[in-house]
């Protein structure tokens, strides 16, 4: 398997070393851990990523993969998206470990639509091929038309997926008024599960369109029902992330009023002073137990053990997207 790591911006990037080191928690001291560990929003992020670090440490000991692709970019906020600087130090980093490079995007306004431009057009004047992920539409077309040389990647912000445990788990309410349906329930979560497996991803005719448009890479996020991924001549390959999954989001940003109240929840006035950098916020949920936290304009969920089938091979995933960090 194919091991990648995303890191969102040039501050996450420099930290590298420390950001890979795994560390024993049972090594940290009491009193820092108690801090640490305190059940905070803030809390629930470190541990996770110590937790998905043992994991990372584990694989590479046991198996002979090792990093070989670094994935930059971002994914959720027009705002967030690298400066031409900041993308070229990125790409020279990758090609001084060696590494392979993909450029992560999102969804695109006109305005983001513009700096993605600029952006791309310095990646095209590099050595090397280079991927896009792509989770627009808009920019998928500019791509092609003005960039081919670059490698289009169809995002997980594009595959509509069920991403969290609603129907899958028995603690959940059952997924359907039952009244006058005689089906056991267990039956009845079966089939719905297996409803929820199936993307587009395992139509033959979807990839076939997506082969046409250049694309035979596909990403997609750990999900508690899994996935359903038939072999077929026109497959793609699959890249999957761990350990943090979108969940959901939105233009609105619950934190972008934090330093200037008169904004309210949406940034439309001259430069966003980028708080999500510095505060999570708890993400309510009224079933399931996925830990999930909102940084931003996003939700992401920490994939437990349902991320199995996935790194196990059971599932045709060939690369494996590790972020250190929650990338935003």
């Amino acid at each position: 398997m194919e091991l990648a790591v995303y890191f969102a911006n040039c501050t996450q990037l420099e930290d590298m070393d420390e950001a890979l080191r795994a560390i024993d928690v049972n090594d940290i001291p009491s009193f820092v851990s108690t801090l640490m560990f305190a059940g905070d929003t803030s809390s629930r992020e470190y541990y996770g990523n110590l937790i998905a670090l043992q994991w990372l440490e584990s694989h590479l000991e046991h198996t002979n993969d090792d990093i070989s692709r670094l994935y930059f970019g971002q994914e959720f906020c027009e705002h967030l998206i690298p400066a031409a600087d900041e993308l070229l130090r990125a790409y020279y980093h990758s090609r001084q470990m060696g590494w392979d490079f993909t450029y992560t995007t999102g969804v695109c306004t006109d305005a983001a639509l513009a700096v993605q431009e600029r952006n791309l057009e310095l990646l095209a004047g590099q050595d090397g091929e280079i991927e896009v992920v792509v989770n627009d539409w808009g920019l998928l077309r500019l791509l092609r038309r003005r960039f081919p040389g670059l490698v289009p990647v169809f995002g997980r912000l594009l595959h509509k997926q069920m991403r969290l445990s609603r129907f899958a788990s028995p603690r959940t309410p059952p997924p359907v008024n039952r009244n006058g349906i005689s089906l056991p329930e267990p039956e009845l979560r079966a089939n719905q599960v297996a409803a929820l497996r199936d993307t587009a991803l395992g139509d033959p005719a979807f990839c076939r369109e997506l082969r046409g448009l250049g694309i035979s890479r596909a990403e997609v996020d750990m999900t508690p029902p899994g996935i359903e991924l038939p072999a077929h001549p026109d497959a793609l390959a699959i890249s999957s992330y761990y350990p943090w999954g979108y969940a959901a989001g939105g233009r609105n940003c619950l934190t972008a009023s934090v330093l200037d109240p008169a904004r309210e929840f949406v940034v439309v006035d001259g430069p966003c002073p980028r708080p999500c950098q510095r505060f999570n916020k708890a993400a309510t949920k009224l079933t399931g137990d996925e830990i999930l936290i909102q940084r931003g304009n996003t939700v992401f969920a920490f994939h437990t053990e349902y991320a199995a089938p996935y790194v196990n091979g059971q599932y045709p995933v060939s690369r494996m997207v590790f972020e250190p960090y929650i990338p935003l």
